[in-house]
């Protein structure tokens, strides 16, 4: 069994997990965050910079990969255990054609900096949002209600540019 965690949100802490794991000699075998687009700079730099939601992932991504680098364990694996544009049912941005070029472009900024990454999630239909009334309500999924891809990045494109990544 590997041994990571916690999965810290906004790219937080991984620093002192390290250091703890390091001065306390507790096994680590990977480090784990997640992000979102339209999460604030504040929260997760310390800043007041204004960072457009097609920089946020990957600037966090690389924020971790950099203090991981730094680390007295600078092998450790770096599993990005959630991402999207946006935390939030933003119709205006989740169910348009927004969503393919933001995805694809994001791993492209991240390729190098991560182990694993997770795009959050797979379907619109999950336990935070209750009952589903109608598809396209804003959900982040890459299929909506009842299996119905979404418009902007139908799952076997998504799962046809994974396979493809290294290509």
């Amino acid at each position: 069994m590997r041994i990571g965690g916690p999965a810290t949100a906004q790219a937080a802490w991984a620093a002192d997990f390290i250091q703890h794991c390091v001065d306390h000699n507790v096994p680590i075998d990977f480090v784990s965050s997640h992000v979102y687009g339209n999460d604030a700079a504040s929260d997760v730099f310390g800043t007041t910079e204004d960072i457009p939601r097609n920089q946020m992932v990957c600037r966090s991504v690389k924020k971790v990969h950099d203090q991981i680098q730094a680390s007295a364990k600078p092998k450790l694996p770096l599993i990005w255990s959630e991402f999207n544009a946006s935390y939030k049912n933003e119709p205006d941005v989740t169910d348009t054609v927004y969503m393919g070029p933001w995805l694809a472009d994001s791993i492209r900024q991240c390729d190098g900096l991560v182990d694993v990454m997770s795009y959050w999630t797979f379907s619109d239909v999950f336990e935070e949002q209750g009952v589903i009334k109608q598809p396209f309500y804003g959900g982040f999924g890459l299929l909506a209600e009842d299996g119905i891809p979404n418009q902007p990045l139908p799952h076997s494109n998504f799962c046809t540019l994974w396979a493809t990544r290294d290509s």
